[in-house]
C-alpha cells in the first residue's frame, strides 16, 4: 500500500469525485499535461492539508 502525501492526496481527491458527482477528477497540476481538457473545479482544501487545490473534472464519455 502507498503512503504518504502524494498517496493522501490521490486518495483525497478520488473520494471528491462523489461530492462533485463526476466521474473523473484531475489535479491542475496533473490535468496540464492531458490533452483533453476538462472543466475547473471552484478550489477546495483538502482533508489533512492546508493549502486549496484546484480540481478538473471529466465527464463520463459515452
Amino acid at each position: 500500500m502507498a503512503t504518504g502525501p502524494a498517496a493522501a492526496v490521490a486518495a483525497r481527491v478520488e473520494s471528491m469525485t462523489r461530492k462533485l458527482e463526476t466521474p473523473l477528477l484531475a489535479t491542475q497540476d496533473f490535468a496540464e499535461h492531458c490533452s483533453e481538457a476538462g472543466q475547473v473545479q471552484a478550489p477546495t482544501t483538502l482533508a489533512g492539508f492546508a493549502d486549496q487545490i484546484t480540481l478538473i473534472s471529466y465527464p463520463h464519455k459515452s
